[in-house]
């Protein structure tokens, strides 16, 4: 990049003036400053300028070099000063929420009233991102839900809604990726409403009773993942978008500082020292205990073959179902299921056997007496069972406990206390030596020293020569031969060459 390239002189702030200046009297430069630049008249106008209006330039000049030297731009050409203003004026924000919600508990913990105190947790899902030309990420929603509730009461509200959302051209493909990784919402649903004019009313609508001071209530969510706090953040600024009044936004703040905050003031007088930080509440909720619980999830996300776990309305009262388990006991506040906990009753056990049992079926029984086969049992079972009346399984039954399965382990036999032979465990086998010949041994053989050869490669002319007949001497001798200890016989040790 040229390094001068975005710096401006005296002439460019001139030529901007006298380009306004033409223009109010009737003049048009379709190509902007680049007439102007071509133009003789500026350039002479320039020329003859007095030294005072072009010091005034000059000035103009000087204050836009130290102005671009202070505001330096990120490699997406935004402003370094203003990232970092808009940084400070977050941490602000945060600071004095916090502030604010610590010093309402607190003082609802001195008046007693601190579990009866009403909170709202929103999480919203979506089909796919993409960046503005501000680089900024806008989301498509999904899904929306906010449940409200208190320490006493647990639970007492909840607002679910589905988007049917417009996907623009390109990413019909990312939006189905995610959502079949993630919620599983079809981006076609038609259940779903597509009037974000009205999802924004019924969502203030919502909210109304928890109105202070004619605001609306702060929203808290999951501020220390991302991929939560960024869809609700953008989500809800766009729905704001189309309200028809003048109400203010929404307020959005961190769970796991509404988690930490409640934690450490109602555990303050039986925890001294210790103390729960926000990211303590994050592991927590990070665990998830409460995950898979159909109890927690909406009615699409209960019929449908999976996503559950990525419902919005799953999510939310599982964060507050963990909020309760650390902060209700201390209180002396008794968990109610569905409120504080997941429900798990006999009806969702019921369901769950059923959606068990739903791709099982069973086959019509022969005979009274005769116990149904599944079809997922294989043809030979399902044989066996059929030859089989029910006086038989008895049967066979009291057989199998009279006359136990014995097992034996074989690496733990022992030879001398079995009296197994060598023989009757393994059968021998003998294996022929290699170059060798098909040799039998003579009834009654001679040692000495002519039979007997010295050891070698039995070459002949090398040593002495081995004494056999091809075709009568074996290679085997019988248990009964009896062998003379003659040399001529057995070669003496050695490599055979003749001594």
């Amino acid at each position: 990049m040229p390094k001068n390239k975005h710096q401006r002189n005296a002439f460019y702030f001139f030529m901007l003036d006298w380009k306004m200046q033409e223009e109010n009297n009737g003049r048009y430069f379709p190509n902007g400053l680049k007439d102007v630049l071509s133009d003789w008249r500026c350039n002479n106008t320039w020329k003859n300028l007095p030294y005072e209006e072009k010091a005034y330039y000059k000035k103009k000049e000087n204050l836009h070099k130290s102005q671009s030297i202070h505001d330096k731009k990120t490699c997406h050409g935004e402003s370094v000063a203003q990232l970092e203003q808009a940084r400070i004026e977050q941490e602000e924000f945060l600071d004095s929420t916090k502030r604010n919600l610590s010093s309402l508990i607190y003082e609802a913990k001195k008046n007693n009233n601190i579990q009866r105190l009403k909170f709202f947790v929103v999480h919203i899902n979506y089909f796919y991102s993409r960046i503005l030309d501000n680089n900024e990420l806008d989301y498509c929603p999904a899904e929306i839900a906010i449940a409200e509730f208190s320490l006493e009461e647990g639970v007492t509200r909840t607002y679910h809604k589905i988007f049917r959302s417009k996907i623009k051209i390109g990413y019909a493909y990312e939006a189905l990726e995610h959502s079949k990784n993630t919620h599983q919402i079809p981006k076609d649903m038609e259940l779903g409403e597509e009037n974000y004019s009205l999802i924004y009313e019924e969502i203030c609508e919502f909210l109304h009773p928890g109105r202070s001071n004619g605001k609306l209530p702060i929203l808290f969510t999951r501020y220390k993942v991302e991929s939560i706090k960024c869809p609700v953040i953008n989500v809800l600024k766009t729905l704001s978008n189309f309200d028809n009044t003048s109400r203010e936004p929404f307020t959005i703040y961190s769970f796991e500082e509404l988690f930490s905050i409640l934690r450490n003031i109602i555990s303050e007088e039986n925890i001294v020292g210790i103390k729960f930080d926000s990211i303590v509440a994050s592991i927590k909720l990070k665990n998830d205990p409460f995950d898979y619980k159909k109890s927690t999830q909406c009615d699409f996300h209960k019929e449908a073959q999976g996503g559950g776990n990525h419902c919005s309305k799953s999510f939310v009262q599982r964060w507050i179902f963990v909020l309760f388990s650390y902060t209700c006991d201390l209180l002396k506040i008794d968990l109610h299921p569905g409120s504080h906990i997941p429900m798990e009753n006999g009806n969702e056990k019921q369901s769950e056997l059923c959606n068990t049992f739903t791709n099982l079926s069973l086959n019509a029984s022969a005979s009274s007496d005769f116990p149904a086969t599944t079809k997922k049992s294989t043809w030979k079972k399902e044989k066996h069972a059929s030859e089989r009346t029910y006086k038989e399984e008895q049967h066979r039954k009291m057989q199998s406990i009279d006359h136990p399965l014995m097992i034996i382990d074989h690496s733990l036999i022992n030879e001398t206390s079995h009296n197994l032979s060598h023989t009757s465990m393994k059968k021998s086998q003998c294996l022929p030596v290699a170059h060798s010949y098909g040799l039998h041994a003579a009834p009654v053989i001679k040692l000495d020293n002519d039979g007997f050869p010295s050891w070698g490669r039995g070459c002949r002319g090398r040593g002495k020569s081995y004494p056999f007949e091809p075709k009568s001497v074996a290679y085997y001798l019988p248990a009964d031969t009896v062998i003379d200890s003659d040399e001529d016989v057995f070669p003496s040790l050695g490599r055979g060459r003749k001594s």
